[in-house]
């Protein structure tokens, strides 16, 4: 059954196999939920796989830089101070919002969940969101004052782990990371 099948990655990180099966055999394969659940799941993981998918992908790089910069501007007294908080905010909230999304549809779509949690990539995009629903429950006055909020919102500077999602070169020399560390 397509269930047991097993989930690898090319080096090139741009085709998912299922077995002897490729994404778009896969997809041709299936029915109904599963059908669209494998086509989601192309479209979310593979920007090579369709222009839709391409354009997703760059948005989301685009996305991150716009992020990335907002939380360096946050950052700097001088630009605090001549910016309104409400600004870095919503920046914040529409990154993260677009970040949010992202994880749920792969999270939704995923070919095996067991798989998807033990990547850790998916855990740094996880851990890039956590600073801004914590800051939403806990309020942004009360959280500031909290050393381990503080410590948190560190963790927004996961989202330049997201960019490397997007290199293939890079994912492949994670993996060879990866295969060293086990050796170890």
């Amino acid at each position: 059954s397509m269930k047991n099948k097993v989930i690898s990655l090319r080096s090139s990180g741009i085709n998912a196999e299922y077995g002897d099966l490729t994404h778009s055999q896969l997809i041709s394969q299936s029915v109904g939920f599963q059908r669209w659940r494998s086509a989601l799941w192309g479209f979310v993981e593979y920007p090579k796989s369709s222009v839709p998918a391409r354009i997703w992908a760059t948005s989301n790089i685009v996305i991150i830089v716009i992020s990335v910069i907002n939380l360096i501007w946050e950052s700097i007294p001088k630009y605090r101070k001549d910016t309104s908080i409400e600004t870095f905010f919503i920046v914040d909230t529409v990154c993260v919002s677009y970040f949010t999304l992202d994880l749920v549809l792969r999270i939704i779509s995923t070919p095996s969940l067991s798989n998807f949690l033990k990547i850790v990539l998916n855990w740094f995009d996880f851990l890039a969101i956590v600073p801004f629903y914590v800051e939403l429950i806990v309020g942004r006055e009360s959280a500031s004052g909290l050393a381990a909020f503080r410590i948190l919102r560190l963790f927004r500077i996961t989202r330049l782990f997201k960019l490397i999602r997007h290199s293939s070169r890079m994912m492949l020399m994670m993996e060879v990371v990866s295969n060293c560390l086990s050796e170890l």
